[in-house]
């Protein structure tokens, strides 16, 4: 075979080849292809010049495939095969992209109204598309977005933004007292911080979320107290917990109103003092459709509930 065979061979050639020999002649190989004989013909001369080798043995109505014509052959049925089958195998991608989407979420995320509308929502809407879920922590998800071992979560928004990550901010939240419901201040329509004051504090560890933590412990020294913190926590929903216990009061979104309902009341903080938000995290460089899909329905949703 010649250095230059790929510079003077290309597909038609190997199609022209494949169907002389399938027709086992020139004259009905050109019937097939709707081309002219001769050029038919100079073709797999050029061919057969570019291998260094004979592939047919012309007869007067016939040609016969040589040995090397059928190693040949096979190599060229391979490789036309796969190419014929590449707009089916890029589909199957794409499909694949579209269908299958990891999406992260903490806990205590789980309770907030919105990202349970734009998971229904995309679910409805696209027939293809498969969810899987992940519960972590919000900085194991963010890792994990940035790894893509999650294509996208719903969290709170870093302060610190990454350049491999896009934050789509899709609602604000206030931050509200948390308080036994047997509690001095539970019923009041709202409370300052300072009311707070003295009262044994339950918070979340401050690694999750810093952001956060440090606007509570911030706003509260603004109020006139630090506060005294007897436990940490992961989540805040497990700060809920020893809040229904009537061990402490806590601070917590007010997306998780919705748990421990019975025992806890949730009390708005005048001047709504703090706020958190959610966010879609997904990366800068994200291609998987599926991701997209799910991106265009959390803004579509969060549009209508601004």
């Amino acid at each position: 075979m010649r250095k230059d065979f790929w510079s003077k061979v290309d597909l038609r050639s190997l199609r022209y080849f494949i169907a002389v020999a399938d027709a086992g002649s020139f004259r009905r190989a050109a019937e097939r292809l709707n081309v002219a004989q001769s050029n038919l013909s100079r073709q797999m001369i050029g061919l057969e010049e570019a291998l260094g080798h004979r592939l047919f043995v012309r007869r007067a109505r016939q040609v016969e495939i040589t040995d090397a014509g059928q190693i040949f052959r096979r190599e060229a049925n391979f490789i036309t095969s796969r190419l014929d089958r590449l707009p089916e195998r890029l589909n199957s991608i794409a499909s694949e992209s579209r269908g299958s989407v990891c999406v992260g979420f903490t806990v205590s995320g789980s309770f907030h109204p919105l990202i349970a509308l734009v998971i229904k929502t995309a679910a409805r809407r696209e027939s293809q598309l498969s969810l899987n879920f992940c519960v972590e922590a919000r900085g194991s998800l963010l890792d994990a977005v940035v790894d893509r071992r999650v294509h996208a979560c719903f969290v709170f928004p870093p302060a610190t933004l990454s350049p491999e990550i896009r934050v789509d901010y899709l609602a604000n939240e206030p931050i509200l007292a948390a308080v036994h419901a047997r509690h001095r201040l539970a019923g009041h329509a709202e409370v300052d911080l300072s009311d707070l004051a003295g009262e044994p504090f339950v918070l979340w560890e401050r690694i999750p979320a810093p952001e956060i933590y440090d606007d509570i412990i911030t706003a509260c020294q603004k109020a006139g107290f630090s506060p005294r913190v007897i436990s940490h926590v992961p989540e805040p929903i497990s700060a809920l917990l020893l809040t229904s216990a009537g061990v402490a009061v806590t601070l917590v979104p007010a997306s998780l109103c919705s748990a421990h309902t019975g025992e806890v009341n949730f009390i708005p903080l005048a001047n709504r003092t703090l706020n958190t938000s959610l966010a879609l995290i997904t990366r800068t460089d994200e291609h998987m459709i599926g991701v997209g899909l799910l991106r265009k329905h959390a803004l579509a949703v969060a549009g209508g509930h601004s």
